[in-house]
């Protein structure tokens, strides 16, 4: 009877280790390379095509239609626009990685 408690509780530590630990450790792998090198892919895009700022972009358009720039205070144009890049390159990049893919 001790044997086959003790084979049970093997059989659940060598499943734990197997599903859990490992699964957690690569996640955790994935989303340190995905938060480090999102920032570098962003910084090296705009540096290579030389794009202004969202937000002095937003600012350039407002002054030539005034009405414009409540709406990009109000809803926040500036701050979102870039929120939606970030997320879409940071799809875009997992999407690449074999393990997900």
């Amino acid at each position: 009877m001790f044997a086959l408690l003790l084979s049970a509780i093997w059989s659940m530590v060598a499943w734990f280790f197997r599903a859990i630990v490992f699964k957690a450790v690569l996640y955790i792998a994935l989303f340190t390379f995905v938060s480090e090198a999102i920032p570098l892919l962003l910084a090296f895009l705009m540096g290579t095509l030389n794009v202004a700022g969202i937000g002095s972009a937003f600012a350039t358009a407002a002054q030539t239609a005034p009405g414009l720039l409540y709406f990009v205070g109000l809803f926040k144009l500036d701050v979102g626009v870039s929120m939606v890049a970030a997320a879409m390159m940071t799809r875009f990049a997992i999407r690449r990685l074999p393990i997900i893919g």
